[in-house]
């Protein structure tokens, strides 16, 4: 998985809440899903 803001990779175990918590720490600004678009289900 990766940031599609930042581009930092992450394992592709990294559960959803990881993927939040780097979006809400890293980019406030941006939706999870700008970082993470394949979290929408």
């Amino acid at each position: 998985m990766q940031c599609k803001v930042c581009m930092q990779t992450f394992m592709c175990t990294t559960s959803e809440v990881k993927c939040r918590e780097h979006a809400e720490a890293k980019h406030p600004k941006s939706d999870v899903y700008a970082c993470f678009p394949n979290l929408k289900k």
